[in-house]
């Protein structure tokens, strides 16, 4: 899945450009163009124009036609895998590890400078894990394999103690809309919400809620074991094609700058629409 992740991106960018696209122009990347392994697991991209890829083997950065490895430790230490990536307004980049938790500030993005690098960690094993990364009102939430902490002025604050989480996404209201190991919860800021009949109600396996993402409008799209569905005024309308017969999982929804959703299942990159999901056939 991977290389469907670097894809994706690239795919959605040109969309984003031209939204009348009806062909795509299909390169695929792997170690032999320079990337630390072929499983990526985050892209994100910083003011200056580069493209940075987290791999399982490390971080990478694309200019556009090569890719440097960048390395996060010193000396001939094996490098840590990169689960997620997150760019900042001021044009710094923080970078979840197996290890914990890496600022790149703007300064050190154009050159990278290991020297200007700040390492931070929630706590041990898998405290440690960092999982997803959200930004919200200036304040950054890290999740992880042991729970989810709020960094305050340098320091971790545990806010959800005990319980692995996978991803996290942003509500209007300022909820955060996480999927951990027992599901779909909601963090109003002081308490969890929990939804224990979603899975039923979409035809999905009680761990089968892989991600809630809120759409500009305040539509809540849900990528689950059966296929993408939204809730709309309570109830929940399942994109076709849908079910353990025709329909297959979804994993991930990206919206872009115009709004367009694009989720990622089992056999491709998909576009998301009123009338379905449409097969962009990347071949």
């Amino acid at each position: 899945m991977g290389v469907l992740i670097l894809q994706m991106w690239f795919v959605w960018q040109a969309w984003s450009l031209d939204p009348r696209a009806s062909s795509y122009l299909r390169t695929d990347f792997t170690v032999e163009q320079g990337l630390p392994d072929d499983e990526v697991n985050a892209i994100a991209q910083t003011p200056n124009g580069f493209l940075w890829v987290g791999t399982d083997g490390g971080l990478a950065r694309f200019d556009g036609e090569h890719f440097t490895q960048i390395r996060l430790r010193a000396g001939i230490s094996k490098e840590i895998s990169v689960n997620f990536l997150l760019t900042t307004a001021d044009g710094a980049l923080w970078v979840g590890t197996d290890s914990g938790l890496v600022y790149i500030p703007a300064t050190a993005v154009d050159h990278f400078d290991r020297s200007l690098v700040t390492m931070y960690h929630p706590g041990v094993g898998p405290s440690d894990r960092i999982s997803c990364l959200l930004m919200r009102n200036g304040v950054l939430w890290v999740g992880t394999d042991r729970g989810l902490y709020r960094l305050d002025h340098g320091q971790f604050v545990r806010v959800i103690p005990d319980m692995p989480i996978s991803t996290m996404d942003k509500a209007a209201n300022g909820h955060l809309l996480i999927i951990a190991d027992n599901g779909f919860v909601e963090w109003d800021g002081a308490r969890l919400l929990r939804y224990p009949d979603f899975p039923k109600q979409l035809g999905a396996e009680s761990d089968g809620i892989f991600q809630v993402h809120e759409d500009r409008n305040g539509v809540r799209w849900f990528c689950t074991s059966s296929g993408v569905a939204r809730l709309v005024n309570g109830s929940f309308q399942k994109l076709a094609p849908f079910g353990h017969q025709r329909g297959e999982a979804a994993y991930r929804i990206y919206e872009d700058p115009q709004g367009t959703l694009w989720a990622s299942k089992e056999s491709g990159l998909f576009r998301l629409s009123d009338k379905g999901t449409e097969d962009l056939n990347l071949g």
